[in-house]
Order: structure tokens, then C-alpha cells, then sequence
């Protein structure tokens, strides 16, 4: 398990403690999940939101499926980021020191995609953010 104080990034792909799992939720003890939570989050908070990652590459397709092959990043296997399992864990579930590996921009753009069409987010006219709203800012 990590240090209390280490802090991975949004993007970073760590192994996490999901336990076990039910029916279609992923589970296992070492899972492979990206952090998509927001690195001021990720920083002061005790918890992470997570997206699992598989390599059973059987699933259906849903526009909610992330594809990620061997060629674009550090992985091992053609896997399937699950934007429609968004999770939130304890950072005492991840087993990692350090990431796997990070995202690049172009997969993690894919993934906030993935998220915002799971969430039923309007994808066209986001408007900007005000940090100055923003805890621990």
C-alpha cells in the first residue's frame, strides 16, 4: 500500500485493491485503474475516483469503452478502460509506489469523453471553470 502522503495524478494507471466483485462491477486485488480525479483533489483528499481497466477485450461495445492498445502506451495487453464504472476508493486501496504508467493526452481526452457521455454531460457547450470557487484553492 502507498504512503499517506504520496499522491498520484489524474491520468496515472495504478494497481488498486477493488476487492471482490459483483456480477458486472469490477473487482480483484490487483486491478489496473486510471485516477480521473482532478490533481488539487488528488492532493487533499483521501480518496480517488477510478476507472477500471480490463483486458478482456470480449466485451460489448459501448460508446463508454475506452480502447487502449499495446502500440499507444506502456501496457501490456490490448485492454478497455470502463468509463461507465467510475469509482471512488480510499487511497489505502492502491497498491502501487508508482504508476504504471500515465495516459497521454490524446487517450485521456478519449476517457473524459467516455465520462462525459456516461454522465450525460453536455459535451458541446462546457463552460470554463472558476477555481476561485474551488475548495482548497
Amino acid at each position: 500500500m502507498i504512503k499517506e502522503n504520496k499522491s498520484f495524478k489524474r491520468g496515472d494507471v495504478v494497481l488498486i485493491n477493488l476487492g471482490v466483485g459483483n456480477n458486472s462491477v469490477q473487482g480483484g486485488l490487483n486491478r489496473p485503474c486510471v485516477i480521473i480525479s482532478n490533481n488539487l483533489n488528488n492532493m487533499h483528499s483521501p480518496n480517488y475516483q477510478i476507472l477500471p481497466i480490463t483486458s478482456k477485450m470480449s466485451k460489448k461495445a459501448l460508446p463508454t469503452h475506452i480502447l487502449v492498445k499495446k502500440e499507444m502506451c506502456d501496457i501490456k495487453f490490448d485492454s478497455v478502460i470502463l468509463c461507465e464504472q467510475i469509482g471512488i476508493i480510499s487511497k489505502s486501496q492502491v497498491i502501487s509506489e508508482e504508476p504504471l504508467f500515465t495516459l497521454n493526452n490524446e487517450i485521456l481526452r478519449s476517457v473524459e469523453i467516455g465520462v462525459m457521455i456516461q454522465l450525460g454531460l453536455n459535451m458541446v457547450s462546457t463552460p470554463k471553470v472558476n477555481t476561485n470557487r474551488m475548495a482548497f484553492v
